[in-house]
């Protein structure tokens, strides 16, 4: 039974998406995803059942859900529907050097919990920079192709306080659209102008007339990372030095403008490292986490008086530092791929909004 989990991060009203795949062949699992942060809230934490299909996952309703510190200070999270809980706009932050635990219990009585967490210090990302370069890929019909991208790489230095790090990415770029070339077939069989509606175009006696502004042509696409990277290696002299982040693919859709990308570095405790590092090893020797089968990766939640219940997930505790920088088209070296003409309402594409990004 594969099983898809989403675990997401709820900051400044942003989701970020972490997407984990799992093989097991239990039907049904109880699933915790949460983090506090040093970063303005609210935070979200989501309990849901497991599904086979992500789309199935059913949210825990009515639970009584709780975010403790080593202080002595807690909040009860507001339910949002679909197993979502949220804390409250000016509710509990993250403190670096404070521990957070959160605790919940089920409307049978049923209660859990997990381990403290400690934000951990986090010096935070000194440069990003990127490469070009052009790889040999094969296509689905067995054929050899050069395709040109930019691999993104990190360096963060003076590391001494932790050396325990987790980094995610958001990019984001522009693409345009021409819903106004949109044409239909008459009876006859002849193609006339049929304009979509959020074009601003109208079809008037066979020719194209624009009455208002188009609000579908131009949006911003946004993509996240999908595998678990934590820090290991060219670790030199209190740095990481050029730790590869993602690759970015050159198309046609790509770099009608240019591509932001936006770097989160998370501060990890021992634990949330060993969890994350897991899943990171797994990922890269098989291309998935199918197995071990997710005994082996148990999160930090437990089951009050039930130590042999299975619950993924887990509940962390992060300080979070962002960098981000702009590739232009004009780092592509060579001949940039030309910009197809796309004749469809640009809001279709996974992830976009027509609404302008404040950093574009």
């Amino acid at each position: 039974m594969r099983i898809v989990l989403y675990f997401l991060i709820l900051l400044c009203c942003i989701s970020c998406i972490d997407k984990i795949d799992l093989d097991t062949s239990t039907e049904r699992l109880l699933v915790v995803d949460g983090m506090i942060t040093d970063q303005n809230g609210p935070y979200l934490v989501r309990i849901y059942y497991s599904a086979s299909d992500s789309t199935l996952a059913q949210g825990v309703d009515n639970a009584t859900v709780t975010i403790s510190d080593d202080q002595g200070n807690s909040e009860k999270l507001i339910y949002s529907g679909n197993g979502y809980y949220r804390t409250a706009n000016n509710g509990i932050q993250g403190v670096i050097g404070r521990s957070y635990q959160l605790s919940f219990s089920l409307e049978d009585g049923q209660k859990y919990e997990s381990d403290f967490e400690r934000i951990e210090p986090n010096v935070g990302i000194d440069t990003i920079t990127f490469d070009y370069l052009v790889k040999q890929v094969t296509n689905n019909n067995n054929v050899e192709l050069d395709e040109q991208g930019f691999d993104v790489n990190i360096t963060s230095n003076k590391l001494e306080e932790n050396k325990q790090y987790r980094w995610r990415w958001t990019g984001t770029y522009y693409v345009k659209t021409n819903p106004e070339l949109r044409t239909e077939k008459t009876p006859d069989g002849s193609l006339v102008p049929a304009p979509l509606p959020c074009s601003g175009y109208v079809n008037d006696g066979g020719f194209l007339v624009q009455v208002a502004p188009c609000e579908c042509c131009e949006c911003w696409l946004t993509e996240y990372s999908q595998k678990s990277l934590v820090s290991e290696g060219r670790f030199i002299s209190g740095s990481f030095q050029d730790v590869f982040i993602t690759h970015i693919k050159i198309d046609k859709l790509r770099f009608i403008e240019k591509y932001h990308i936006e770097i989160e570095q998370l501060s990890l405790t021992r634990d949330a490292y060993s969890f994350w590092k897991l899943i990171a090893t797994q990922q890269q020797g098989t291309g998935s986490i199918f197995a071990p089968p997710p005994a082996t990766i148990r999160g930090n939640i437990h089951a009050l008086g039930r130590e042999d219940e299975l619950i993924l997930g887990y509940f962390g505790a992060s300080s979070i530092k962002k960098k981000s920088i702009f590739i232009y088209r004009t780092d592509i070296e060579g001949f940039p791929p030309i910009p197809e003409v796309i004749i469809k309402d640009c809001r279709t594409f996974p992830n976009a909004t027509n609404v302008r990004p404040d950093f574009w």
